[in-house]
């Protein structure tokens, strides 16, 4: 547990009350030079009290700061401070906890004060409401137990931050893996329609070079060529869409939403041909464009067109895709004339793992293209109708 505190009183009396508190062992309480490095304070503090607090005493706001900065800048931290409000000099304990608060964000204080010249929310409006649950307030004169039970405070909910900060970050790197894993995912499940297109690109590249070798007419020669560059230029369509879905970058960028939805298209156009899948699309003039991670919205658009696929299977039927927009939203409609999903079904299916396809199916899909739309600050809905098709609706805030 990180035990280190720090104590801003411009008062010997005061100090010296903290230290019988806090470093009962010493006569005098160690003021610490701001010059000395924060990793030789550490090993020099003394192990004075049973909770074996490492304090450090300073009397101004430039010496408090200066010993949060070296702290912060060596990876030993303080947990907590206290700071008291009037002080001489060039900064009271207000000001120095607004300068410290841009230095180490997850400082907790404590403000202290013998005078009532500051109510709960005058401190609140200084530091503003994100600052609200990392500061507290003690009255002089203190007793001991307060002393102690606000010190035992700071550090068990410095820990405590610490810990929770870790597992979000934790459960953000999950999330990344499985957004990651489901990509992979969807590639896979494209790979062998885009063998088969290649086939087919490569047959025409062969048949129509060697046309052009054996003919002896320049216009057919022409001919012949263009159709070699137009097969060649298919390919490079599908290999850079294709790249564009398994690369990892996180930087989002002004997007037409249009783009991803059309490379989503390319990549499974085989298999709406083998499905005898009719596609129509309808997008509004003049499309705002928004701020997305173009590589995560292309999964998004990929995966609800694969399921509607699945979802027309054999018996051929219609996907229908439209985007338009209002001030606030741009939506994108992917709908499919498909078996539908049971009512019974449609609040599981966002759900990790949950599916409907059997073997087909990995359950993640729809779990990780919502939490891909939350994360853009959007929302997906879904309606469906048995034996008749399903409709999802994505909103993306307008950049």
């Amino acid at each position: 547990m990180n035990h280190r505190l720090l104590i801003l009183d411009d008062d010997e009396g005061i100090l010296e009350a903290y230290a019988a508190i806090l470093s009962p062992k010493t006569n005098a309480p160690v003021v610490r030079s701001s010059r000395a490095s924060a990793r030789t304070q550490a090993a020099a503090a003394p192990v004075l009290h049973p909770v074996q607090y490492e304090v450090t005493y300073t009397k101004t706001g430039l010496e408090a700061i200066s010993a949060i900065e070296q702290a912060y800048a060596a990876g030993l931290p303080y947990a907590g401070g206290f700071f008291d409000v009037k002080l001489g000099g060039e900064l009271d304990g207000i000001d120095t906890i607004r300068r410290i608060k841009d230095i180490d964000p997850d400082l907790l204080c404590v403000l202290v004060t013998a005078y009532q010249d500051r109510s709960i929310e005058d401190i609140t409006n200084v530091f503003g409401a994100t600052f609200s649950d990392r500061w507290d307030f003690l009255n002089k004169p203190f007793t001991k137990a307060e002393i102690l039970q606000k010190a035992n405070n700071l550090t068990a909910n410095w820990d405590r931050r610490r810990r929770e900060k870790e597992y979000i970050e934790k459960i953000k790197a999950q999330q990344e893996q499985l957004i990651r894993a489901e990509r992979l995912a969807a590639v896979g499940t494209m790979a062998r329609g885009i063998g088969h297109e290649f086939g087919n690109i490569l047959l025409s590249i062969m048949g129509h070079a060697d046309l052009a070798l054996q003919s002896k007419d320049p216009s057919q020669m022409e001919e012949a060529l263009k159709l070699v560059g137009k097969s060649s230029e298919r390919a490079a369509i599908i290999i850079r869409n294709l790249q564009s879905m398994v690369k990892t970058e996180p930087k989002r960028e002004k997007v037409d939403l249009v783009l991803p939805i059309k490379e989503a298209l390319e990549l499974v156009g085989h298999e709406i041909k083998k499905h005898a899948i009719k596609v129509t699309e309808h997008y509004a003039p003049n499309l705002p464009k928004t701020v997305v991670n173009r590589v995560e919205m292309g999964q998004v658009f990929l995966n609800l067109i694969i399921n509607a696929i699945h979802a027309i299977g054999n018996k051929g039927g219609e996907i229908r895709i439209t985007a338009d927009a209002d001030e606030r939203n741009i939506r994108i409609m992917v709908a499919d004339s498909g078996s539908g999903i049971a009512e019974e079904n449609i609040t599981k299916i966002f759900e990790p793992l949950f599916t409907t396809k059997g073997n087909k199916g990995s359950g993640i899909g729809l779990s990780v293209s919502r939490k891909i739309i939350e994360n853009h600050g959007g929302h997906i809905s879904v309606r469906s109708e048995v034996g008749k098709g399903t409709v999802f609706l994505v909103q993306i805030p307008v950049a």
